[in-house]
C-alpha cells in the first residue's frame, strides 16, 4: 500500500557517463575535496564491476530531485536543507559522499542530490587481490571461454588470490567498503513506491516544521530512550522514530504558546490540547498503527523495507492527529474573537 501527500521527488540511479555527467557542474558538496574522493569510489566500482547481459546496469551512484521550500534563499540554508532531509532519511548518509546543485524551474528552487552508496575507508587496507569469478580456458583455442564449453578448463576459482609472473601473490590498497550501503533497497514497484512515499513524508515535515516553528527546544512529547545493551540496528530505528518525534514537538509548539500566553484560562482549549497531545503521544510510542485498512506493525529486527513501512504509517497517523486538531484549533479561536469583540 503506498500512501502519498502530493510532493514530487524523483530518484534516478546512474551508471559511470552519467554520474560524470551530473556531478562536474554541482556547487554543493558533502566534502571539500569531493572529487578526489568520487573518483576513488568510481575507479573501485570499474574495476570490480561485473559484465552481465545486456540488460543488466552497473549502478555507480544514485540521483534525487526535489523541490525545496521557497523560503530558502541562502546557499548555507539550503544546504543544511539537503542534509537534514538526508539525514532523516538515513542518518548513515552523515558519512557518505555526495553532491548537490539548486536549479529555478518557473521560480520555484528544485534540489539536485547525487550520493554515493559505497563508502570510503577512514585508512587504506592491505590485501590479497582475488579473483572475483570463475575463469575458464579452452586449452585447444587458447582462449578464456565459457563454463558450457566442453573443452573447457578450470584456470582460476572465484575467491583465488591472485598471482603475479613469478607466482608471488598480489597484494593491493583498498580504500573503499567492499559493500554498498542499501538505503535505497526495494522490491518491486510497490517496494519503490514506498520508499518514495517516505522521502515524501521527511519533505513534508520539514516544509512544516519551517512554516509553523522555526526553533524550539521544548519537548512536549518524550523521546523513545535506547538502552545500553541495545544493537546498533536497534538504536539507529530508535533514532528514526526519535527523528519524526522532534519535528512534531517543533510543529505544535506554537500551538502551546497559544495555550500558554492566549487561552491558559479557556478550559475547552486546555482539556483539548492535553487529549491532542496524550494522542500524539500515544501514537508516537505504539507498536501497532492502522492506516487506510491496512495494519504496520513496529519491529527492531525486521527487514529495512517493512520498518519504512512503519514509518510511513507513523507519519501518516501523527499528520491526521495534527490536521484535525488545527482545525478545532481555528475554528475555536474565530469564536474566542466574535466573543470578545462583541
Amino acid at each position: 500500500m503506498a500512501l502519498s501527500n502530493g510532493l514530487f521527488i524523483r530518484f534516478k540511479p546512474l551508471e559511470e557517463k552519467e554520474t560524470r555527467e551530473k556531478i562536474k557542474n554541482m556547487t554543493i558538496f558533502s566534502h571539500k575535496d569531493f572529487y578526489s574522493k568520487s573518483e576513488l569510489i568510481i575507479n573501485y566500482k570499474k574495476k570490480k564491476k561485473y559484465h552481465y547481459s545486456s540488460g543488466y546496469r552497473n549502478i555507480f551512484s544514485y540521483e534525487l530531485f526535489f523541490m525545496i521550500p521557497n523560503m530558502l534563499k541562502e546557499k548555507n540554508s539550503e544546504e543544511t536543507f539537503i542534509k537534514l532531509f538526508l539525514k532523516k532519511y538515513n542518518p548513515i548518509t552523515e558519512k557518505m559522499l555526495w553532491c548537490g546543485e539548486i536549479e529555478i524551474i518557473n521560480n520555484l528552487p528544485f534540489a539536485r542530490v547525487v550520493i554515493f552508496t559505497r563508502m570510503l575507508l577512514q585508512k587504506k587496507v592491505e590485501e590479497f587481490e582475488k579473483y572475483n569469478r570463475d575463469y575458464y580456458w579452452n586449452p585447444l583455442k587458447k582462449k578464456l571461454t565459457s563454463k558450457k564449453d566442453v573443452d573447457a578448463v578450470l584456470l582460476h576459482q572465484k575467491g583465488e588470490i591472485k598471482k603475479d609472473i613469478n607466482g608471488h601473490p598480489l597484494k593491493i590498497k583498498r580504500s573503499v567498503r567492499k559493500t554498498e550501503e542499501r538505503i535505497f533497497s526495494y522490491r518491486g514497484r510497490t517496494g519503490f513506491n514506498r520508499m518514495i512515499d517516505f522521502m515524501k513524508g521527511i519533505l513534508s515535515d520539514l516544509y512544516e516544521v519551517l512554516s509553523f516553528s522555526k526553533k524550539t527546544h521544548r519537548s512536549y512529547i518524550p523521546k523513545r530512550q535506547i538502552k545500553e545493551n541495545y544493537t546498533v540496528c536497534t538504536c539507529f530505528r530508535i533514532r528514526s522514530i526519535n527523528s519524526i518525534i522532534d519535528e512534531i514537538n517543533a510543529r505544535i509548539g506554537y500551538m502551546f504558546e497559544s495555550l500558554k500566553y492566549a487561552f491558559s484560562d479557556d478550559e475547552v482549549w486546555t482539556n483539548k490540547f492535553y487529549t491532542f497531545l496524550h494522542k500524539l503521544n500515544k501514537v508516537a510510542h505504539t507498536s501497532t498503527l492502522e492506516v487506510k485498512g491496512s495494519v504496520y506493525y513496529l519491529s527492531y529486527h525486521s527487514s529495512n523495507e517493512h520498518f519504512r513501512d512503519y514509518l510511513i504509517a507513523l507519519r501518516e497517523n501523527i499528520k491526521n492527529i495534527i490536521l484535525n486538531f488545527e482545525k478545532f484549533w481555528q475554528k475555536h479561536i474565530e469564536n474566542h474573537w466574535k466573543i470578545v469583540s462583541n
